[in-house]
C-alpha cells in the first residue's frame, strides 16, 4: 500500500500561485461588477432626484463584490496549489492569505516609492510574497 503524503508547498510555488490568483480573481470580480457599475451609473444619472435606491443598492453590491476577492482568490490558490504542487491546502489558510495579501498590499502602496511598483502588478507583489510566506509555513 503506498501512503500518501501532501506536504506544503514551497515558498515560490506558493507566491506564484498567489499573484496568478489574485489576478485571475480580480477578473472575475471585474466581469460580476461591470453590470453592476452600469446600473449604478444610469441609475444615479437618469433616475429622479428623490431616488437612488437602485444605485445605492448596486454601490453597496459593489463592494461587497470587492471585500469578496480574496475569497475567490483563496478558491483559486487552494484550487491552483493542489494541482500544481500537489499539496494540501485549507481553504481558512487560503483566505487568510489572502486578506493577508491585501492588506500588505494596501500598505505597500502607501508606504513604498512609487519606483518599487510594477508595471502590471504595481505592489500586489508584495502581497504575493506575504501570502506564498503563509502559505509555505
Amino acid at each position: 500500500m503506498i501512503a500518501t503524503h501532501r506536504r506544503r508547498p514551497g515558498f515560490l510555488a506558493a507566491a506564484l500561485a498567489a499573484i496568478v490568483a489574485s489576478l485571475l480573481a480580480w477578473i472575475v470580480v471585474a466581469l460580476l461588477a461591470l453590470p453592476l457599475a452600469i446600473v449604478a451609473a444610469t441609475g444615479s444619472a437618469l433616475g429622479p432626484a428623490g431616488s437612488r435606491d437602485l444605485a445605492a443598492l448596486s454601490v453597496g453590491a459593489l463592494l461587497l463584490l470587492f471585500v469578496a476577492q480574496p475569497l475567490v482568490a483563496a478558491g483559486l490558490l487552494r484550487a491552483l496549489l493542489s494541482a500544481a504542487a500537489d499539496s494540501e491546502l485549507s481553504f481558512g489558510i487560503a483566505a487568510l492569505a489572502m486578506f493577508a495579501a491585501t492588506v500588505v498590499t494596501l500598505m505597500a502602496a502607501v508606504a513604498l516609492p512609487p519606483g518599487a511598483a510594477l508595471p502590471v502588478l504595481r505592489y500586489s507583489w508584495t502581497g504575493a510574497l506575504a501570502a506564498g510566506w503563509l502559505v509555505s509555513r
